[in-house]
């Protein structure tokens, strides 16, 4: 094409989606590639890193599904494997108290 400046090319274009995430001095791409080769490949990016908006929500679909799976599977060990679960609430309760209150010296 006339007037398209030869550096442009589509050999840098995983580059630029990278360069988004703003974590350059990290050498990510060294630490993926090693990690899933192929990686920037199996996943449109773009729709992640050019939009904001997509982004957020798929961020914060994945935040409210967190909740929903915990109540399942705290569902699913009290009622179908009947595992006692750690309650949190009951042991820092205890444990408050034991710190808080005084014992009396006799």
């Amino acid at each position: 094409m006339p007037n398209y400046p030869a550096d442009y090319s589509y050999d840098r274009y995983a580059h630029v989606r990278l360069a988004r995430l703003a974590l350059d001095g990290f050498h990510l791409r060294k630490l993926l590639e090693s990690i899933l080769p192929g990686w920037d490949e199996t996943l449109d990016w773009s729709l992640f890193l050019d939009r904001e908006s997509f982004f957020v929500l798929e961020i914060s679909a994945a935040f409210a599904l967190l909740p929903t799976l915990r109540i399942l599977l705290a569902w699913y060990a009290d009622r179908r494997l009947r595992v006692p679960r750690f309650q949190f609430r009951e042991h820092f309760l205890c444990a408050t108290s034991a710190f808080l209150t005084t014992t009396e010296i006799e």
